[in-house]
């Protein structure tokens, strides 16, 4: 997919109907994940620091995994099935470890302060995943560390891998998995229509003997069923095939899910799986009361749908006929969430007090889509910020910037006002719901909707105020506003702030982009309103530390590259180590970036090498050569040497693992959610009735 529109998709009011993917440049980037310069041709010669998988826990990894991620996010086999499903899958290092990241995570504090060693950790795992090549166990690792790269704020890093398992997912046909089991007339959750042809459901699909495995599924144009064309794949072919298909169509729905939550935020970038056909039916092995992903995936397409609104907004295109749909697919949400009955849906907590994560998460969803479609018709819009979005000194560096125009007060902007802010409490309500102290059981996404929601709940505190300003002195010229507005809503927003930053710091507890999130927050507050500022501060918890960050690359560390990327050689190397440097535009960098990366290595906790005293020993590795998934042992590659401690990594290894392609980390805002970014909320000017012109942004 190049994400060029076809001339027959293009609408008739002028409207592109397609705006910017943000997996436009997906080729490039699974090019990039999937190198085939790195490719091994077996996957014996495939290498990972023994360092990081010796003595591998596998039954406390799953554990963990299970017990704190995979309710949220479940899109690996059911736990039952898990361990089969793991002692089908040779050289399985790169799921296990992505598993044991996340789950380490979940459960302690050990990344929340330390993006570097969670840097190391994902690129070390990609640099695994190269040599293996592309199959759906590699599709699913770079789900988990994209995952953990976007809520650790290394979001160049997460984009990448992103944007490499969605074309890897379109490659693999995952989209297509479903295809000769559909109903002979099918409408998608893109609304894409698909009629089977008499020869389609005749077709037979050929199974394939004889055919020596490759890492990398074929590539020919065969009638084989998705199921059989997966299982060519070397790591796959043993899986039985109930497993594989269930947890096929549960990544697939997954990977939809997180391109759009992740993908959408910047108000002009879309999925490209909202451009395609899924011919994927929803999956039954779970309950829709226990999990409904049906609501999530009809959730995704309505933010899709909003993105194309604010497409043609910030394009001054004709918009009536995309909002007119919008306003309706929004009505028919809140009708569906306010009568689950009626439309046979699960409830967000049923009767034995259990949360659907589905539906919360697709609660999320519906309110960014909420806000995407009123806020550019309210009164916390400002649309020339957006236009010239140079002002906002990215830089420090101040610009001029065109005036806004006069604003009038009118009744709908007051209902547009009124939508936005009531969308951003929806939010603040289904944490209520769901039990705001259970905020980490949640997932961890809803640290962005949370600062999403936040900054809507700010831009309305001041609104509220400055109106209450012009009603002071010269009640004459706004009625409406008379009507509509009071000193209460004040005290309100007020406790909406305090709420959504509090849970903010519970999440950031265990992974940094919700630390950068709410000191984000924190200083825009002080920036619009010391006296609001005191308020909220007065009710939040002391952070202990800072997040540590990532340092920028001097030349010469851009200089030395690694000169071979094969088994590199595990005697004492005195090659060049690139050097981490405290930079001069954040002087409270830790002392750790000015160590020799060796150095550093040596100082990670060892928490890879099974050290837990309470895990039975029937669950380790009884020796270096194998993982224990159980009963059955999946080999490993055998290493020549003695290389058994992380910090006993060599100089040619940990070259290998910090590769510049990874490190060049520039976000796009310094918090990665870039509805937080100051180009999209402005709070400097809200005089709304008496029409002065706002001054210059700063």
């Amino acid at each position: 997919m190049s994400g060029e529109v076809p001339e027959n998709m293009k609408g008739t009011t002028g409207i592109d109907l397609f705006p910017t993917f943000n997996a436009s440049r997906s080729e490039e980037s699974l090019k990039k994940v999937f190198d085939p310069r790195m490719l091994e041709q077996s996957l014996d010669k495939c290498y990972i620091s023994p360092a990081l998988t010796k003595d591998l826990d596998v039954e406390s990894i799953v554990n963990t995994y299970y017990k704190y991620f995979h309710s949220i996010h479940p899109f690996l086999p059911h736990r039952e099935d898990i361990m089969t499903y793991l002692n089908s899958v040779p050289y399985n290092y790169d799921l296990l470890l992505a598993m044991k990241i996340m789950g380490d995570g979940q459960v302690s504090s050990i990344y929340s302060r330390d993006v570097e060693t969670v840097q190391f950790l994902v690129t070390s795992v990609v640099n695994y995943i190269k040599q293996v090549g592309k199959d759906l166990i590699s599709l699913q690792s770079l789900l988990i560390l994209a995952m953990i790269a976007h809520i650790s704020s290394l979001h160049d890093l997460s984009m990448l891998l992103r944007e490499a398992l969605v074309s890897l997912a379109l490659e693999l046909k995952l989209n297509l998995l479903d295809q000769h089991t559909v109903p002979d007339i099918f409408m998608d959750v893109n609304g894409f229509i698909t009629e089977r042809r008499e020869s389609d459901n005749n077709a037979s699909t050929n199974t394939i003997h004889g055919v020596q495995l490759m890492n990398t599924p074929s590539e020919s144009d065969t009638k084989d069923d998705v199921l059989t064309e997966l299982m060519q794949a070397c790591r796959v072919a043993n899986i039985p095939k109930r497993i594989l298909a269930d947890t096929i169509r549960r990544t697939l729905w997954e990977v939809y899910f997180f391109d759009t939550i992740s993908g959408t935020a910047s108000g002009h970038t879309m999925s490209l799986l909202a451009s395609c056909k899924i011919i994927v039916l929803y999956p039954t092995t779970i309950s829709a009361h226990a999990f409904d992903y049906k609501s999530r995936a009809e959730a995704c397409k309505l933010v899709n749908d909003s993105i194309k609104l604010n497409v043609a907004i910030q394009a001054e295109e004709e918009v009536e006929s995309h909002l007119v749909h919008m306003k309706a697919a929004i009505g028919n949400w809140e009708l569906r969430l306010d009568n689950p009955d009626m439309y046979s849906t699960p409830y967000l907590v049923n009767a034995n007090g259990q949360v659907n994560e589905g539906v919360f998460e697709a609660i999320m969803l519906v309110n960014y889509a909420q806000i995407f479609t009123h806020r550019p018709f309210s009164y916390l819009w400002r649309s020339d910020v957006s236009k010239h979005p140079k002002c906002t000194d990215e830089e420090d560096v101040s610009e001029d910037c065109p005036p806004l125009k006069r604003q009038e007060v009118d009744s709908q902007k007051i209902i547009e006002t009124r939508k936005t802010i009531d969308s951003a409490s929806s939010v603040v309500k289904s944490l209520l719901d769901t039990n705001a102290a259970d905020v980490t059981k949640r997932t961890p996404f809803l640290a962005c909707a949370l600062a999403f929601s936040s900054l809507v709940h700010l831009s309305a505190f001041s609104w509220v105020e400055s109106s209450l300003q012009v009603l002071g002195d010269d009640a004459s010229t706004a009625s409406l506003l008379k009507e509509n507005i009071n000193e209460e809503e004040l005290d309100t927003y007020t406790e909406y702030i305090k709420l959504e930053l509090g849970a903010i710091y519970q999440i950031s507890r265990h992974w940094a982009l919700s630390a950068k999130l709410a000191q984000h927050i924190k200083e825009t507050l002080r920036r619009v309103s010391l006296k609001l500022y005191r308020k909220v501060q007065a009710a939040l918890p002391e952070p202990k530390f800072k997040p540590v960050e990532i340092a920028a690359l001097t030349p010469i560390q851009k200089d030395i590259r690694r000169t071979s990327y094969r088994t590199p050689s595990l005697s004492t190397s005195s090659s060049t180590q690139p050097t981490f440097t405290k930079t001069t535009t954040d002087p409270v960098l830790p002392d750790v970036f000015s160590r020799r990366p060796r150095e550093y290595i040596r100082s990670l906790p060892n928490t890879y090498s099974g050290t837990n005293p309470t895990t039975s020993n029937s669950t380790r590795s009884p020796d270096p050569g194998a993982v224990s998934t159980g009963n059955i042992s999946a080999e490993k590659p055998e290493i020549s040497g003695q290389t058994n401690l992380i910090n006993e990594i060599n100089d040619a290894e940990l070259n290998m693992m910090m590769d510049d392609s990874y490190l060049s980390l520039s976000p796009t805002s310094d918090t990665g959610c870039d509805w937080v970014d100051k180009h999209i909320f402005e709070f400097d000017a809200y005089n709304l009735a008496a029409g002065d012109e706002s001054k210059t942004p700063n």
